[in-house]
């Protein structure tokens, strides 16, 4: 037996509404799936105790209706916490691929998004990538990175 593919990458979110108006209204996200629930039993299967009430959305990337998702989380009762940095322990960030890098980066600095620094190129193997990060509404590193 073998890991075969990502399924989602769940992001949990302040603000449901501000967050889909990043990932879906910039970003061209796709929601595919919307849920509120005021208890999850299959949250509290997965051995999460406490307030289970929340509101999410998945999202597909481009035309991957079919994932693998971002999926955006709302908790009624979040737990206090902060965005990880570079080089926390944990997922730090999540990198995108996009068509292209140079127009997103124009694209979401006209739109006054909290961007670290512009497009560098790095070489990864054989080839190189040419990428960017940002900041979304609750501070979660997304890296936009196209292949060369």
């Amino acid at each position: 037996m073998r890991m075969d593919h990502l399924i989602h990458v769940n992001i949990c979110v302040s603000d449901l509404d501000r967050s889909l108006e990043f990932y879906r209204d910039l970003l061209g996200g796709v929601v595919v799936d919307e849920s509120a629930k005021d208890r999850s039993e299959f949250m509290e299967s997965q051995g999460e105790t406490g307030d289970t009430g929340h509101r999410a959305a998945f999202l597909a990337l481009g035309d991957n209706l079919r994932g693998p998702y971002i999926d955006l989380l709302e908790w009624t009762t979040p737990d206090p916490g902060r965005p990880l940095t570079w080089k926390s322990i944990g997922i730090p960030r999540i990198a995108v691929g996009v068509d292209d890098v140079d127009g997103f980066y124009e694209r979401l600095s006209a739109a006054g998004v909290d961007i670290l620094g512009p497009p560098g190129t790095l070489k990864v193997g054989r080839s190189s990538i040419r990428a960017f990060a940002v900041r979304d509404p609750d501070g979660v590193l997304i890296e936009f990175v196209t292949r060369q």
